[in-house]
């Protein structure tokens, strides 16, 4: 588990809380599984909606737990400036 880690606004964040790479045997495309559980903070969604998804509608994500039901819980603390 990582202590203060600092996110700046509008930067790009890489992916490596809980994620595996894995080879699909059928495709040869490589995906991402998770391996442990972690909670997403609730944010805002610019949904698609409409006729041809053109029109977009600001919608509130609740924050909810996501990865395996087993897995372990990794606890994160996120200090924004």
């Amino acid at each position: 588990m990582r202590e203060g880690v600092l996110i700046k606004v509008g930067q790009n964040l890489k992916r490596d809380v809980g994620l595996e790479e894995s080879a699909r045997a059928d495709s040869g495309d490589k995906r991402y599984e998770l391996s442990a559980r972690f909670r997403v903070r609730g944010h805002w969604r610019n949904q698609a909606i409409g006729k041809g998804r053109l029109d977009r509608k600001l919608i509130w994500i609740k924050p909810f737990v996501k990865g395996p039901s087993m897995a372990e819980l990794v606890e994160r603390n996120y200090r924004v400036e």
